[in-house]
């Protein structure tokens, strides 16, 4: 199914994730679109053919991010609109697949919900955080990611922005379009709860026009894939170092800014090594495409 006729889900998610409810009175908000290029991407099983090493793909991405906060704590939303070239097919296609990956997180502040201040020594406050993963991609795969999680955060006292540490209890369903049932594969994966570490920041860099942003996860293990490959530890990184251009040329601060993103993957979804039986090769040969090191460059536009 092309990814245009999941844009009603996507839209709901937005409204989800931007607040669109009138029963909270919001302190404060940012909204953000940007956008990001890169040659380098990789993605798991591409190439399908386990004795080449993985193809460099071209993806053009597309982001809205919205971050809040209200008298009992803030909202994040981020959502990915994704276009790769050729090298990553759309199902029965030689076009360039479609993806979209939206992130919500809503935390509840200790300090705002009981009047007393939880900071000491590095940290600034504590809060408890829940949300969700959730992504559709028009490959053969076909994936369905749905992922909610909670678990407690940190926030640490640091001059000139925000970093924070969560400790997240989670829980993923998937889709293996090119799983085939009559081999005792699934096509819909249930992979259990799992544990993970999700960190993100927002860093001005001294008295400068500069600005080092970005987040990071690492999750555990989690069941077998739908294919009955054992998964692996995954840890994610996406960074940025921008420039305000617009307080630059225009004097206006914190609204235009370009730069230089990098994007790290390792064991992409959980995947490690290839099934016993798999096409290909043999049992424990590492999956082509499932670590990914890419140079970006990013620009984007706040209002």
């Amino acid at each position: 199914m092309a990814l245009r006729k999941r844009i009603p889900a996507i839209a709901l998610a937005v409204g989800v994730g931007s607040g669109a409810a009138p029963a909270r009175a919001v302190d404060w908000s940012d909204n953000t679109l940007q956008y990001l290029y890169g040659t380098w991407f990789h993605d798991s099983n591409i190439p399908f053919n386990r004795s080449l090493p993985g193809v460099n793909i071209t993806k053009n991405i597309l982001n809205f991010s919205h971050v809040d906060t209200y008298k009992y704590g803030g909202n994040q939303f981020s959502a990915d609109l994704r276009k790769s070239d050729g090298n990553d097919p759309a199902n029965n296609s030689t076009a360039g697949a479609q993806e979209a990956y939206v992130v919500f997180r809503t935390d509840l502040s200790f300090t705002k919900v009981s009047g007393k201040d939880w900071k000491w020594g590095f940290v600034r406050d504590v809060a408890l955080t829940a949300g969700f993963d959730w992504n559709t991609k028009d490959t053969a795969f076909a994936p369905r990611l749905w992922r909610p999680k909670i678990g407690p955060k940190v926030e640490f006292d640091v001059p000139n922005g925000k970093w924070n540490l969560a400790f997240v209890l989670q829980h993923e369903t998937n889709h293996c379009g090119t799983c085939n049932p009559a081999l005792g594969q699934r096509t819909d994966v249930n992979f259990g709860y799992y544990w993970g570490l999700e960190t993100a920041w927002n860093l001005k860099l001294g008295s400068t026009n500069w600005n080092f942003s970005g987040n990071a996860s690492y999750y555990g293990s989690k069941k077998n894939n739908g294919n009955g490959s054992p998964t692996a530890p995954e840890t994610y990184l996406r960074a940025r170092v921008m420039y305000d251009i617009g307080a630059q040329l225009a004097g206006v601060k914190n609204t235009v800014l370009i730069g230089a993103g990098y994007q790290y993957r390792h064991n992409q979804f959980g995947n490690s090594v290839t099934p016993v039986g798999y096409p290909f090769g043999g049992p424990g040969l590492s999956v082509p495409g499932r670590n990914e090191s890419v140079p970006m460059f990013v620009a984007e536009w706040h209002f």
